[in-house]
């Protein structure tokens, strides 16, 4: 699941990048939701990211909820052992 996090992140700033030259594709939110999937699998993205909006504390607290959500959605698992019988 991790090459998945790492292909998607990269695939949303490419497409960030992109958007930030033509009109319709939001180009800064979606390099900010590639470098949020990245910063979950690499600790230097995750120290840039944290520098960025050390003078937004409500920004980062945004950037860190869909952290949670995109590490959750990685660290998942097929079923849950406790509901097994």
């Amino acid at each position: 699941m991790r090459v998945v996090a790492f292909v998607l992140g990269w695939g949303l700033v490419l497409v960030g990048v992109v958007g930030l030259a033509l009109p319709g594709i939001q180009g800064v939110l979606t390099l900010l939701a590639g470098t949020a999937v990245l910063s979950v699998v690499s600790e230097t993205v995750y120290r840039l990211l944290r520098r960025l909006f050390a003078r937004w504390p409500g920004g980062w607290r945004r950037v860190r909820s869909f952290r949670k959500r995109v590490h959750d959605w990685l660290h998942r698992s097929g079923s849950d052992p406790s509901s097994r019988d």
